[in-house]
């Protein structure tokens, strides 16, 4: 498999295999002026951290994984439960040039330059979008066909739950409905199969999107910020730790500016 080594990089994530730790590893890759390229060198543009792997995507638009292989997470193929210390290549994604992903627990998500959204790993423990009641690991990537044409540009990943903006602004989710992560209404918590629009956040054009672990956060073309899901530890921007179903506008300090 192909293998990526960056030249700037620090390793801060955990020597030991064994290490228990949710996070394997991450990527400080350093800012500033960029050294000339040499010819055929691969280049990170920027990283997804997961719970057990992790990614960066080259600037040529490929994206290399990292970590554990266990339940599809790193899309290279059923290699069973093992673990990779140097990023893999998702080549059957190579053909494509990636322009943004982003990896969860247990799967990963990635966006095409036409658009396209593909998803892999764990569909047993989270729906991965493509609509079936009952899921199964993915090893590969797959795309989502209910998708097609929707114009998806950015993605987030949470734990169990998956965000996508399109490029009128409209948010779509999928995945666990549980605290009403998913946004999908109120006092609904069933899980989402296929993506499915936000309503609440309908009429808004949204600009920008974060998936946190079980809570989701939007923000507007106007400045407005808008949460839903789990709200523990004030994670939602309110004065209260309530779940919210439904997109709701979280009051923010005057200074705050989303750039």
């Amino acid at each position: 498999m192909d293998q990526f080594e960056p030249k700037k990089v620090i390793d801060v994530g955990p020597k030991n295999a064994s290490n228990t730790s949710r996070w394997f590893s991450a990527l400080l890759i350093q800012a500033g002026r960029k050294p000339r390229k040499i010819k055929g060198e691969k280049r990170a543009a920027y990283g997804s951290l997961g719970a057990f792997h992790s990614g960066i995507l080259s600037d040529d638009g490929k994206i290399y994984l990292w970590g554990s292989s266990d339940r599809g997470r790193l899309g290279i193929g059923n290699v069973g439960s093992n673990i990779f210390f140097k990023p893999q290549c998702v080549k059957s994604l190579a053909k494509f040039e990636i322009t943004d992903f982003a990896c969860g627990r247990n799967h990963t998500v990635a966006i095409t330059d036409k658009t396209e959204v593909y998803s892999w790993g764990d569909g047993e423990m989270v729906p991965l979008g493509y609509g079936k009641t009952k899921g199964r690991i993915e090893w590969v990537p797959r795309e989502i066909p209910s998708l097609i044409g929707a114009e998806v540009v950015k993605v987030s990943v949470g734990e169990k739950h998956t965000v996508l903006l399109t490029r009128s602004g409209r948010v779509l989710c999928f995945g666990s409905g549980k605290y009403g992560r998913c946004g999908v209404g109120e006092g609904m918590e069933m899980d989402v199969l296929k993506p499915r629009v936000v309503d609440s956040l309908l009429g808004r054009r949204i600009i920008h999107i974060a998936a946190g672990r079980d809570f989701t956060w939007a923000v507007d073309s106007q400045n407005n910020y808008f949460s839903f899901g789990h709200g523990y530890y004030g994670t939602l921007g309110g004065e209260k730790n309530n779940d919210r179903h439904v997109a709701q506008v979280s009051e923010m300090a005057e200074w705050v500016q989303y750039a």
